[in-house]
Order: C-alpha cells, then sequence, then structure tokens
C-alpha cells in the first residue's frame, strides 16, 4: 500500500491499493466486430465492439478503475487524486498521463490515416503526438496492413492518388501473423486490414489524421471527413521497412520474455508464462499488465488479483516484485 503522499495537489492521506483491475471504455466505429465480446467477454451494450480503451485517462475514452477502494472512479479522477505517488518520478503534475492502451478489432479495413508528432500536435492539437506500437492477438489468413510508403513519394503525388483513389497502389502492404509486432511512428502512414486482432499500445492522444476512406458511409448515410491537408503536413514520404521487429527472447526459470518495443514515450515487453513469472517494478513508473491469452494470479506482498483473457490489471510504482502464477500471454507496459 502506498501512504503518506506530501504533494499539495493530491489527498496526502491516501491509502493505494498497489494492483486493481480496470474496467475499458468501448468504441463503435463502423468498422468493428464483436471479437472482443466473444473472445473476451467485454460486457457492454454495444452491438460491435470496434475498440476497448483498457487503459486511458484520455477525456474520448475514460476507462474506470474495477477493484478496491477507487472502484468506479475514472482514471483521470484517479490521477488527479493521488499523482506521483502511484505513476513514478517518471510522471509529473505538468504532463498528461503518457500512455493509452486498447484493443482494436478490424472486422473491416480501418482508414488509411497518419498521427502527428509532439511538435505537431502541441501547435495544432494541443496536446501530445501520437507514436504507438500494434501486437498481433489473432488474425485471419492473408490478413494484412498497410505500413508505409514503398518508394520515396511526394506529397504532391500522394494528394493525387488520394482523389484518384489510387492511394493503395503506393502503400507497403505486409501480410500479418499471429504473435508480429509492429512499431508506428509519428507520420508513418498506415492502416490496420479486416480481420485483425490488435492490442495496441500508444501515446495518450487520439489525433488521427484520415487520409483515406474508401468513399464509405457513416451510419447516418455520410461519408467521413477526411483530414488530407493536416495528413500532408506530417506524412514521411520516405520508403519505409517493413515495420515488423523480432526481438530476441530471453528465456527464464517459467517464462520467456521479448521486448516488443522501447522508445521514450513507452516499453513494452511480452511475457510468455508456462507456470511463475517475475516482474520488477520500480519507483520510476507503474505497470501496466494486459491479459492476450490465459487465466491467472498477479500478487505482491499486500494482495493478489486474478485475471482472465482480455483483463488489464495497473500496478503503481514503488520498489517490489510481482508473481505472475499461471499459463498465459501478458504485454506489461510502463514509462
Amino acid at each position: 500500500m502506498i501512504t503518506g503522499y506530501t504533494g499539495e495537489k493530491h489527498n496526502k492521506n491516501l491509502i493505494i491499493e498497489d494492483l486493481f483491475k480496470l474496467e475499458p471504455a468501448y468504441k463503435d466505429y463502423l468498422w468493428g466486430g464483436t471479437t472482443l465480446k466473444k473472445k473476451y467477454d467485454k460486457n457492454c451494450r454495444l452491438n460491435k465492439v470496434a475498440e476497448s480503451w483498457e487503459l486511458s485517462a484520455h477525456p474520448d475514452g475514460l476507462c474506470r478503475i474495477a477493484t478496491g477502494r477507487f472502484s468506479g472512479e475514472t482514471f483521470d479522477n484517479f490521477i488527479n487524486d493521488v499523482g506521483i505517488q502511484a505513476l513514478g518520478k517518471k510522471y509529473s503534475d505538468h504532463q498528461e498521463f503518457p500512455l493509452l492502451i486498447k484493443f482494436i478489432d478490424a472486422q473491416q479495413p480501418l482508414s488509411i490515416q497518419i498521427h502527428p508528432d509532439d511538435i505537431y500536435a502541441e501547435k495544432v492539437e494541443h496536446g501530445q503526438g501520437k507514436t504507438e506500437m500494434w501486437y498481433v492477438v489473432d488474425c485471419e489468413e492473408n490478413a494484412f496492413i498497410y505500413y508505409g510508403l514503398k518508394e520515396k513519394t511526394s506529397k504532391k503525388e500522394i494528394a493525387e492518388r488520394v482523389k484518384n483513389n489510387s492511394i493503395t497502389e503506393i502503400l507497403n502492404k505486409v501480410y500479418v501473423h499471429k504473435g508480429d509486432a509492429f512499431f508506428v511512428q509519428a507520420g508513418t502512414i498506415h492502416a490496420i486490414g479486416k480481420g485483425i486482432l490488435i492490442c495496441e499500445i500508444q501515446q495518450n492522444s487520439n489525433s488521427t489524421y484520415r487520409l483515406y476512406d474508401y468513399d464509405r458511409r457513416d451510419k447516418d448515410g455520410n461519408t467521413r471527413e477526411l483530414q488530407l491537408n493536416k495528413a500532408l503536413d506530417v506524412v514521411n514520404v520516405d520508403k519505409a521497412d517493413n515495420g515488423c521487429y523480432h526481438h530476441n527472447v530471453r528465456k527464464h526459470n517459467g517464462y520467456n520474455t521479448q521486448i516488443l518495443a522501447e522508445c521514450d514515450y513507452f516499453t513494452t515487453i511480452k511475457y510468455d508464462v508456462t507456470t511463475t513469472a517475475d516482474i520488477k517494478v520500480t519507483d520510476d513508473s507503474f505497470v501496466a499488465i494486459t491479459i492476450v491469452d490465459g487465466f491467472g494470479t498477479v500478487e505482491d506482498n499486500t494482495m493478489a488479483i486474478k485475471f482472465k483473457p482480455g483483463d488489464t490489471i495497473f500496478a503503481t510504482a514503488g520498489n517490489r516484485q510481482i508473481t505472475v502464477s499461471g499459463q498465459c500471454l501478458l504485454l506489461i507496459s510502463h514509462m
């Protein structure tokens, strides 16, 4: 338990559980499906669920705390109450919460889009940029994404190809497989294709510039707005690689680990647990534990929480060891 925070902005006498589950916010974008409800038993009233925002302090989709004394509280209110004592030394009261973690079920292709970097986002959107990584939880055979450009291209050609519906001809088409990981730097043209279930770890931003949307109509029969000028402002016009990175697997007693992404904004590590695994938590950062598959228990020296596939558990900052028991696949993310 964490007690005795001395900051002026926050309650000084709060007792905070070291571990708690989160309840996501849900999105029903037109390309979504039913996999999240079927595979992960996501409990919501939407007929289709495109995204579940598992860890989010973003006003467009606030997750809630599901267990403990803060149960039912939105995550942004929790941050306002506890601040650095739970989030770690890398977090400051002058920053927005750094991460957003979500599951994405693409029953149909997503729009071709681009995200801004920090400099552009701060100037134009008054918020963070959006660099992200994707972990392919599952996918249909021959499923693919678009990742960057086949060859270096001019902004003029990109604009012309959007207008004449040939933009996909110059995009880098990458076939995906279960377990693939992709790092998507801000400025990269990208799109998730149909039949892919993804866990996305990203900066805490909802700034998306839709470049092309296949002339689709929303539920009211209207075409969705494109942000062509902004997209062209931030697009990386250089030739891309395939974006899929396979880091070395490290073997441990009872589990294996593999770094999936490591950047200025977040680090994400895959834990493939066969019996038990030890996860180190420090004063520097909180840890988010996203359950991709399997059942088990997360515990430290104060409490234990049982989990199932699709759960996300938040571990507050503080020097200690967390033990995961069970046969499961986890994504561990921190600052």
